[in-house]
């Protein structure tokens, strides 16, 4: 890093402050003083220190020793192109071309740090409609019975467990075996729901008056992969505890 000439504290005058960014920045910076609008208005002081405060965080994290020097001699410390020139020695048309670099740098914000900010929000907001149309797709499956379009929602390595009978299957092989013979399936609704995270269904089964009544809850684990595991927990009295009525009334 450049070190910092002496006599810069001759550019004060006597009793002034060296503060490093002075509370109304440009080049009067260095007289300390405050402009009317910031006087005036409260406001405007607060944007302008935080606007400030960025400018140097970003001046000193993105920019290059020479493109800060350039910066802080010209804008903050008022120094002349030719004088900066001389102290770096280098002519003044470089100094010009770092200083318009630097500027349009400070003007940009910080892209190194918003480019992957946005990346990751698309990339969760990808993750997100994937496993909603996973999730969407298999409730319809389930209701029409249409086993084949569940088992292709399964990874192979998927687990379905019925907690009170201690039932397990393990694999999309096995689970393929028992979805014909399980009640609910082709003569239910399903209603979304959300258990400690994970998104599961509250299944409504049809009894013989075609009353959807209250039948099980269905906790799942969705991946990217697809369906990794199903547990099905039935107990009834669960349905108050996820605000769901146990018969569910369907439009006529």
């Amino acid at each position: 890093m450049l070190p910092l000439p002496s006599g810069l504290a001759d550019r004060n005058e006597p009793g002034e402050s060296s503060a490093w960014l002075p509370d109304n920045g440009g080049p009067s910076a260095t007289r300390g003083t405050t402009s009317e609008a910031e006087q005036a208005d409260p406001a405007t002081i607060v944007a302008s220190r935080d606007h400030r405060k960025r400018a140097l965080l970003i001046a000193w994290d993105q920019l290059s020793p020479r493109q800060r020097a350039v910066l802080i001699l010209h804008d903050v410390l008022a120094w002349q192109a030719v004088e900066i020139a001389d102290l770096l020695g280098t002519s003044g048309t470089a100094v010009h071309s770092m200083l318009s670099r630097a500027r349009a740098r400070l003007a940009q914000g910080s892209p190194a740090k918003a480019e992957p900010t946005k990346a990751k929000a698309a990339a969760t907001n990808l993750r997100d409609a994937v496993r909603q149309r996973l999730l969407d797709e298999y409730a319809v499956a389930f209701e029409v019975g249409d086993v084949s379009a569940l088992v292709r929602l399964l990874t192979d390595d998927a687990v379905c467990e019925r907690t009170s009978s201690e039932i397990v299957n393990v694999g999309r092989d096995d689970i393929r075996r028992f979805l014909p013979h399980c009640p609910a399936i082709g003569e239910c609704r399903m209603v979304p729901i959300s258990v400690n995270g994970k998104p599961g269904f509250g299944v409504y089964r049809a009894d013989a008056d075609g009353v959807y009544r209250a039948y099980t809850i269905d906790i799942l684990t969705a991946t990217a992969a697809g369906i990794q595991a199903i547990e099905v927990l039935e107990d009834r009295s669960l349905f108050a505890v996820f605000g769901l009525p146990q018969i569910h009334r369907t439009d006529p």
